[in-house]
């Protein structure tokens, strides 16, 4: 992939475009739920922005934006890429999947204002609100290795105001002597 990205000759507008639109055509059938993730990844000098099909456990690049900086993203070029990407997928009921680094309440608005569902990983210190109108950490739910939680309409983060969603956490047990924890917000 690196080299195809030297050359140049994958621009996501031209022969990528189209075998993308072939792919999905051959494999999914309009109207399906189709799972895009999210992600930046960097390859040496290459500073990504990639949004990807997950296809049998692969993720199929869909599109990407070369990033001229190092370091994490903004509103504007996860919107750019996702935006791309949709564009692809408008036939489909898309459920895009993001780490921390995309988990903003302008993402999350822009996103439902896009019709499509999303599923982002948020931060321990993040906020929610319960039915009887206190604010509680994520960080304070309890959350220990094997435990999982789930909130519907429970309003998310205090200042910016995400409005009502739903927040899942699950603690996976221990593999490994390692826990690895995830809290995610739904649409």
């Amino acid at each position: 992939m690196q080299r195809f990205l030297a050359l140049g000759v994958l621009a996501s507008e031209g022969l990528w475009q189209r075998l993308i639109a072939t792919f999905l055509k051959a494999h999914m059938a309009k109207s399906s739920t189709v799972y895009v993730a999210i992600d930046r990844t960097g390859w040496g000098s290459y500073n990504l922005l990639m949004v990807s099909l997950i296809w049998r456990k692969r993720a199929l690049p869909v599109a990407w934006i070369r990033l001229d900086k190092l370091g994490s993203t903004n509103h504007d070029e996860q919107t750019t890429v996702l935006s791309s990407a949709l564009s692809y997928l408008a036939d489909y009921t898309v459920v895009v999947l993001g780490d921390r680094e995309f988990c903003s309440v302008d993402v999350a608005r822009w996103l439902g204002e896009q019709n499509a569902y999303f599923c982002l990983r948020l931060k321990a210190s993040t906020l929610i609100q319960t039915t009887d109108d206190s604010w509680c950490a994520l960080s304070a739910l309890g959350l220990t290795p094997g435990t999982q939680v789930f909130f519907n309409h429970v309003s998310v983060t205090k200042t910016k105001g995400f409005g009502e969603g739903r927040v899942a956490g699950k603690w996976k047990r221990r593999y490994r002597g390692f826990a690895p924890g995830c809290i995610s917000t739904l649409r």
